[in-house]
Formats: structure tokens, sequence, C-alpha cells
């Protein structure tokens, strides 16, 4: 890899012999130089050259090279003779290679010098890019928005260049489109090759799972089969991972002829149905014909500098959103199409996803013929490669395209251009049929950023500061992003990174903590605002006095606001179809928008969404004069039975009132007792009626199956959470069980936010409160790092820290 000035050099010939440094690919530019996510701004201002040597190929009759990823503006040559100029990130492209191939150079020429050529202006701006004309370019904001995150632009081959043989047999198109229809599996097959000599395909045999089928006939071609459906027995429809078994089949081909017989990997194959219906200005959502409430977060990227993730990394990031109960990520109209096996590990996992088009805020050329004829090559690859994949639930045209024409006071002819509201459906029926569309997110009101109707962005809590029962009173039906916070890591991450030394209000600490663009505010005193009304305490004074209590509570702060909102959305009343967290995972260190830190950590917040968004659940829902709903959620295909018990606690250590309840929850139902049905009488359980002083300041719900394990619980503390710290520690036993350990914890008082450091181990659970005289068991699992005897305790109302050694 060589670094020049912009257009310092036209051809590989002027390039000079010295200045390269060796390089692994793929690889970004910022990768390469090793360098921070912070110092990868003004990359975009250099041209960036690669070239390797082509390794010859025995065997075959001729030789391409694959490439998946170049960003952006890239020239190539081989042997000196230009072959290629990419012009796009999000496309794939393919050049032959003449008999012999002995160098490939590439170049990534200067965005910056054609950011800064006139163009036809926009109808609108956007606050989000400092660069308008980013709109005429097909590469990623993301690394671009500052404001969001440190800048880093994404340039070089960043994803597999690879160097291809071709043999007898070259296939061009292989179409499997699988879906559920009528109670069974039908699979679309279509597919197109070109064979050397006078060769022909005699017959096709088909195997999916246990399924195996001759395709001859009609539908075989000499150079290809004619799309069509096959119906096939036997075979399990897929479910998201909340809602049953995610169930897959391998798939193959093989091709019959004269000359011998060639195989196919169709991958592995999931078929369900999804249906987003809205009904004047409604959204019904169903899987397989049963109604499924989604919730997840928004994925953006694994890292700045690499894009794509290692599997190991992938597998740790996509685990934990299986284990939160998380089961659909929308790859947000700012970010990058994800790899391959992203959406692979989601068929297995069983995890939806909604897929933006790269498009996001601006105002996109679609007139331009140029730009017009380089999106549909881009769409149409990006469809043909997610139509095979099980998880793919949604399609949608882009983030806030519509939202910012409309904010800017355009006419609503002018929201959507006719390339995403007319073109692009078409095109997706054609090439995707088992997935929905979505024409913006959001979209459907009357105007595109009303909450009530369609898809919708919401923040009413969260930047609009406004109060916690907006989130019932906006009346919300599909959330596609929502309650963006300054997330703080947990106490391990901090302690273990420069972050751990600095105090809330440095330039380290401030630099990871994301704001909108020209705002006075950033997204930690969107937090600070909601404190005070979950914590009996004052953020700013905290925050001077006892800078690491307050990091502490304000992890505290993010879990009960987003636990609060999703107990409002999750009733089987609400209307609320679903909501997507903005974001999963931080981009680098800090109190991101992440509920993962930018090491896969979980951070508080992550725990309380594991609790809230659990197929089976217990959450309370605080309906004000009403009192507290109480709501057992059972999203699995079988029926649950157990007991629900209700404790009321004063000062945290005196219990005042106890109700215990059998309940039995249908498959995928939600069963509703308010604060009367569940005591038999009157109490001032949230304090609403100010009777006096309140009788209690905490309430307790747990939720114990047949065999009176606990299945869920939850706390709602009507007066805030309160921060004097417990008279005593709690106690702890440590008990090895094979590989894993179990912590035991007891404690005389309600301890609250508990956090686990064990080095070595993952706990299933952390940032919990701990109810008193019950005691709580917590397995701990082999994880990253040395294991140790010890593990730490700490909670945000005690004292320092409570150590206990393995028994």
């Amino acid at each position: 890899m060589l670094r020049t000035p912009p257009g310092a050099f036209r051809a590989p010939a002027e390039l000079p012999a010295h200045g390269w440094r060796e390089v692994m690919v793929p690889t970004t530019v910022a990768a390469a130089l090793d360098s921070d996510a912070s110092d990868g701004q003004g990359l975009d201002t250099f041209d960036w050259w690669f070239r390797c040597e082509l390794p010859g190929l025995d065997d075959v009759d001729a030789t391409r090279l694959r490439f998946e990823g170049l960003a952006s503006l890239v020239d190539v040559w081989i042997d000196g003779r230009a072959v290629l100029g990419a012009r796009n990130m999000h496309r794939s492209y393919v050049v032959g290679l003449p008999a012999n191939p002995r160098e490939l150079v590439l170049r990534c020429a200067a965005l910056a010098t054609e950011l800064g050529a006139r163009r036809a202006r926009p109808r609108w701006k956007t606050a989000l890019v400092h660069a308008q004309n980013l709109r005429w370019f097909r590469t990623t904001l993301l690394g671009r928005v500052s404001s969001w995150n440190p800048r880093s632009d994404i340039v070089g081959p960043w994803r597999p260049c690879r160097l291809e043989g071709v043999r007898l047999l070259d296939v061009h198109e292989l179409q499997l489109v699988p879906c559920w229809r009528a109670d069974r599996a039908v699979l679309r097959l279509g597919a197109r090759w070109s064979l050397a000599g006078d060769g022909a395909v005699a017959s096709v045999a088909l195997r999916v799972g246990p399924c195996l089928l001759s395709i001859d006939g009609a539908y075989l071609h000499a150079r290809g089969i004619e799309p069509h459906d096959i119906e096939l027995e036997g075979l399990e429809p897929w479910w998201p991972h909340t809602h049953g078994s995610p169930a897959v089949y391998d798939c193959e081909l093989e091709l019959r002829g004269p000359q011998g017989s060639v195989r196919l990997d169709g991958g592995c194959l999931g078929f369900k149905a999804f249906e987003l219906l809205r009904p004047e200005g409604a959204v019904e959502v169903r899987c397989n014909g049963r109604p499924v409430f989604l919730r997840g977060a928004c994925w953006t990227a694994a890292d700045l500098r690499r894009p794509d993730a290692d599997a190991a990394t992938l597998q740790t990031i996509l685990s934990r959103v299986v284990e939160a109960g998380m089961n659909m990520l929308r790859i947000v109209g700012t970010a990058i199409y994800a790899g391959e096996a992203f959406y692979a590990a989601c068929d297995r996992l069983g995890i939806l996803v909604w897929q933006d088009l790269m498009f996001a805020n601006m105002d996109y050329p679609f007139d331009d013929p140029e730009f017009a004829a380089e999106v549909r090559e881009e769409i149409h690859e990006v469809l043909c490669r997610l139509r095979g994949h099980a998880c793919v639930a949604v399609v949608c045209g882009g983030s806030e395209t519509e939202q910012q024409a409309a904010m800017m006071g355009l006419p609503e002819g002018s929201w959507s251009h006719p390339f995403l509201g007319e073109e692009m459906p078409r095109l997706l029926a054609d090439l995707c049929p088992a997935s929905a569309w979505v024409r913006s997110s959001p979209s459907g009101g009357a105007l595109p950023f009303h909450a009530s109707s369609g898809v919708s962005h919401y923040y009413g809590v969260g930047a609009y500061r406004r109060g916690l029962s907006d989130a019932r009173l906006a009346g919300v039906r599909l959330v596609a992003e929502c309650l963006g916070l300054s997330n703080v890591p947990s106490q391990a991450a901090l302690e273990g990174s420069a972050l751990g030394a600095s105090r809330p209000h440095d330039p380290i600490w401030k630099a990871g903590v994301p704001r909108d663009a020209g705002a006075g505010w950033d997204f930690e005193d969107v937090r600070d605002h909601y404190f005070p009304e979950l914590v009996r305490a004052d953020p700013r004074e905290l925050r001077m006095v006892d800078p690491q209590a307050y990091l502490r509570w304000s992890g505290l702060v993010s879990g009960e606001l987003m636990s609060r909102v999703f107990a409002a959305w999750r009733r089987a009343d609400s209307g609320c179809q679903g909501a997507l967290v903005w974001w999963l995972r931080d981009l680098a260190q800090g109190a991101g928008w992440g509920v993962l830190d930018s090491e896969s950590r979980p951070k508080p917040v992550y725990w309380a969404l594991k609790r809230c968004l659990a197929p089976r659940a217990v959450l309370i829902d605080d309906r004000g004069l009403e009192g507290c709903d109480f709501l057992v959620l059972n999203d699995r295909p079988a029926a649950f039975e157990g007991t629900l018990t209700v404790d009321l606690w004063q000062s945290g250590r005196i219990r005042t009132l106890r109700a215990e309840r059998a309940v039995r929850v249908e498959a995928a139902g939600c069963a509703r007792m308010g604060t009367a049905e569940v005591f038999g009488h009157f109490v001032d359980i949230n304090h609403a009626y100010r009777f006096g002083p309140p009788g209690h300041d905490a309430v307790v719900a747990r939720l114990l199956d047949a065999a009176g394990e606990l299945v869920s619980e939850a706390f709602h503390f009507p007066q805030g959470m309160r921060v004097e710290p417990v008279a005593a520690p709690p106690r702890l036993r440590l008990v090895a069980h094979g590989v894993e350990r179990r912590l035991h914890l007891l404690s005389d008082e309600v301890l609250l936010g508990v956090e686990i450091d064990a080095p070595g181990y993952e706990p299933d659970d952390d940032a919990f409160h701990l109810a008193p005289g019950i005691e709580r068991v917590v397995r701990l699992r082999p994880g990253r790092g040395e294991p140790r005897a010890r593990v730490h305790c700490s909670a945000a109302n005690l004292r320092g820290v409570v150590t206990v050694r393995e028994a």
C-alpha cells in the first residue's frame, strides 16, 4: 500500500518504487495503518494505491477477479492495462483476466477532491454531514457523521478480492427463494449457466434437507432452469427464536451431464411467511400467520476500521442478541450492507433482519441517468443476495429520506421519488417476494415523522425529553428506531480502559458521547433529564461530588427508562407491534448509543433489556391512578403455567405486603392483572393518590414456573431508586459446577444494580436488583481471559466491593 497526493500519479507505471508497506487484504486504509478510529479522518484527501502479484491457477479454462467491496472511487489495472473503474462501495465487480496475468494494481482516488466539484444543488440540505455532494457517491455515511462518533473514512479493498478459476461449468445466477405458503414449504428455483464446448446438462437433482427431487422436462433448458415454484413435503417453518425454532435445511443441486456431474451448494434455507400489514395507519406484524412483537436494535457495523466482523466477533455479538430476547436487527441506511456471514448467522439463530437500502436523509439525484443506472445495479445485486435468506423480513427504501424533506417544509409530492416509491417495490416483488416493503423509515402518517401511524422513529422519550407517559400517549405502531441514550459501560469495562481515569466532564469522556449536529446538548444531557425521576438524586450535584457514583447510577437510569417504555409497548392492547433500540453496539470507546460497548461487552442497559424483552417475562406497567398492571408474557409456542408473587418493601428491608397468584398464559399470549386483582383490595401501589407518605418504596414481582424456579423478575420504584447505602453487605457463595461457576447472593436489604466482576467468566445476568431474603443464583460461564477463583460484587447502593473465593 502507498499513499500519494491526490492526482499525483495517473497510472501504475508512474509510481515510485519506494514508500510501500505490506498489508493484508481485505482491509481499510485505517486498519492497514493500525490507527485508532479517531485517526481515520482525512483519509479521503489522499490517493491510496495497492498492488500485488497474481498467482497462477492450474487446470482451469479461464480466470477472473471478483471484488466484493471497493471503497469508494477505485481504478483497477491488470499488467498496466486499465480494466475497471469502480464507483460504488456497495457493489461487487468481476473482471476477466488474460492468460498468465502477473500484477494487480488498485488506486483508491481521493473522494474529497470529487466532493469539492461543482454539481447541481439538492432541494434540501441535511445537517447529518458537511459535504452535501456525498449524495452523488455510493459510499457509506458511517464514519463521516462526526457528531455520532469519531471521524473515520472507510477507504480501500474492504471486502475480499478473490481469484477464481472457471472450468467446464460456469453458473451465472442461482435463484433460490424459500417461503412458507398454505402451511407448506415452497421454493422458487431458477438458474443460468454456460458450458464449455458441446456439453449439456441432462438432469438436475435438488436436495433440501430430507427432500430429494429431480428437475427435468419443461423447466430444464440447455443453459439453465426456468424459474418455477416447487412444493416440498415434510419441512417445518422457520420462526424467529423468540416464537419457535428457526428451522433451516441444507440445500444442494447436482447437475448431471455426459461429462460427469457438478455439485452446487445452495446454502441453508428456511421457509417463512412474513406479513407487514398496514390497515388505515395501523400496523400488524405476522410470521407464519401468528402475531409477533418485534424487538431488537439497529445494526451499524462491527468496527469502522473493519466493517465486517470476524467470525468469532460476529458469533459473540449475535449470541448476545439472542440471549437478550431480541428477535430483529435493522441495518440502517447510513451504514453498509452486511456480509454474507451476517445473514447466514441470522438464519441459523432465528434473528429477523430489517434491511434498509443505503439511502439516508439526503436528496439523492435519482433523475440523473448515470446515478440511477448505478443504483439499479446495486439494488438488483443486493436483492438477489438477500432473497435466499429466511431472516430478511423487511426491505426499506432508506432512513429518514421522507422525514428530512417533510421537515424542510416541502410538499408531500416531493417527499419520495418515484424511483423509491414505485420502481423499487416492483423490483422487490420480482426478486425478493418473501420480504415486506417499506417505502422509507419513518413513513405512513400525515407527516412521515408522526408516531401514531405506520412506521415511526420515536424519540419522544429520549431526545425530545418528554415525560415517560408520552411513550403510551404517542400511540406508536411500529418503531424502527427509538430510545437513543448515552449508555454508560459496565464498571469493569470502565476500569479496564483509558476512560476509567476520566471524569464525566473530561474531553476524553465527552468524545464518546454522541450528539446531534449543531445541537447545544448531547445525549448524556438527555439521560440526565430523566435521572431525577428515576433516582432520588440531582445528577449535576452527584456528578460533581462523586463522579463514579454518577456513572453507576446513570447506567441504571438507561435500563429503568427503557424497561418502563417497553412495559407500555408490550401490552397486548397497546397497538405497538415492535420497537428497535438505536444502537446495538458502539463504534468507539465511551458512553455511546450502543447497548453493547465497542468490545461487544454488555452494558448495564443490555441486562435491563434482556429482562424486559425475554420471551417469557413479567413486566410492571405504571398506569397512574389505576395502579400498576402486572403483565405476564409468553411468546413461546406452548402454554405457560406458574406463580406470580408481588412484594412491597419499605426502606429497602421491611416487607409491608405480599400477594401470590397462580397464572396461566396461552401460547403467544399475554395475561394482565391489575393491582386490585393481585391483592384483592385497594393498594396505592404507585403512590398515585398521595394519601400521606408512601407506604413502600419498592415493588418486586417474581414469576416462577411450575417447579418453583425463577423465570423472570421485575422491580418498580414509585418514588425513584433510593441512593442511601445499605447497612450490611450481601452474603456471597461461589460453587463450582464443572466448567461453570454458580454465584449465590443473599441480602437483607434491596441491592440496586448489582454488578459482577468475574475475570475469565461471563454471568447470565448482571446489573440486576436483588430483593431481600431471597437467594439469587447467577451462572458464570467460561468467557474471555484467564479464569480466576475470585469474584467481585458491587452495587450502586453498596459502599465498596465484596469479594468471594470459590468454596
